[in-house]
């Protein structure tokens, strides 16, 4: 998906969307003064011409990693470019029916540029909104762009990359007893792990409401927070089963949370 403008007053630095017919529209014009919101001749920007780009460091919950592009001209941000990929290379598609969202936007295309419509309107991602039923896409562009724009301003050569906040999830077979359900779920916030919780169901009912099984899955799950590692733990024999099946779980969530 591809946002590009053209610079037609160089020595205003303004950028047009273009001429707007109807009544009580307004011409929306891009500023260089992202504190007051006006347009200053002459301005020095913050932002260094030329192309940066930022990558997520790992693949999403749904196996695909963003990287957003950017170019800037005479200091204002006129062309943003996001794409997603998956494993195999395949770029999301504006028609995937694997995207489904209660956002009122019609598809991926749509989504792209109305993000990039308000980043490129207030040449910052700081205050862009959030789009309901598409938050996890949304929150990983804002992050990129606002990467990609510090690039610009550090006038980085290398390309910035990101960890997006998102939290993974592994449901597993026990390998001991077919009957059990494991569950495992991996929170990560600014690089680390936050939050790790873990469960097994038999019967329908939730292992944890037993008291020692409660104790030694929240044994579990402290280490792998302590750590900060999806690394397997040492199987002891007090525990060799479910520690094994933890284990499995810890690999799933492992093979999800890849490099990009």
């Amino acid at each position: 998906m591809t946002i590009r403008l053209k610079i037609i007053i160089p020595v205003l630095l303004v950028l047009a969307v273009g001429l707007c017919l109807l009544p009580g529209c307004v011409k929306k014009d891009y500023i260089n003064n992202t504190t007051n919101g006006q347009i200053d001749p002459g301005k020095t920007s913050v932002y260094h011409d030329g192309t940066f780009s930022a990558k997520s460091q790992y693949y999403d919950t749904y196996g695909y990693g963003q990287r957003l592009t950017l170019e800037i001209h005479q200091g204002i941000l006129s062309k943003i470019t996001f794409t997603e990929t998956n494993r195999s290379g395949e770029v999301k598609s504006v028609m995937d029916p694997s995207w489904q969202s209660n956002t009122d936007k019609k598809n991926l295309s749509d989504l792209y540029h109305a993000m990039a419509d308000q980043i490129m309107t207030q040449q910052s991602a700081s205050n862009v909104d959030t789009v309901s039923g598409a938050t996890q896409t949304t929150t990983a562009y804002k992050k990129l762009a606002s990467a990609a724009l510090d690039n610009s301003k550090n006038n980085g050569k290398e390309e910035a990359v990101s960890d997006i906040n998102q939290t993974y999830n592994a449901e597993v077979v026990s390998s001991s007893d077919p009957s059990v359900t494991c569950k495992l779920s991996v929170t990560y916030k600014d690089g680390n792990i936050s939050n790790v919780t873990y469960d097994e169901t038999k019967d329908g009912g939730q292992r944890s409401v037993n008291l020692a099984y409660k104790q030694l899955f929240s044994g579990l799950t402290k280490k792998t927070q302590d750590s900060q590692s999806l690394a397997n733990l040492p199987v002891e024999p007090t525990n060799p089963e479910e520690i094994t099946d933890y284990n499995n779980a810890l690999n799933v969530i492992a093979s999800q949370r890849t490099a990009y």
